[in-house]
């Protein structure tokens, strides 16, 4: 269920249905958290989709913060059009 939720968010997203796309991340967003608990990726891209949608309609305050959250397990590449992840680095 929130697999679809978010595949049909992206798709309201791509076609610039921002209001119709926001519920649906969000739903996707709890769905995930539920299940899964706050520090996995689908929880993350979750997130990151929701901040994409945001920024997309200039509604910028309530990106930043979704982009700029911390993960363990690794962070958005610094170029956001390569949507791959980075591992932390260890030393």
């Amino acid at each position: 269920m929130a697999a679809s939720s978010n595949n049909l968010a992206v798709l309201h997203q791509a076609q610039g249905q921002y209001t119709q796309a926001e519920p649906l991340h969000k739903r996707s967003l709890a769905i995930w958290r539920k299940a899964l608990g706050l520090e996995q990726p689908n929880v993350a891209t979750s997130l990151d989709n929701l901040a994409e949608t945001y920024r997309a309609h200039g509604r910028y305050a309530e990106a930043e913060p979704l982009y700029e959250r911390p993960w363990p397990f690794g962070r958005w590449c610094s170029d956001p059009s390569t949507r791959m992840w980075q591992r932390p680095r260890t030393t």
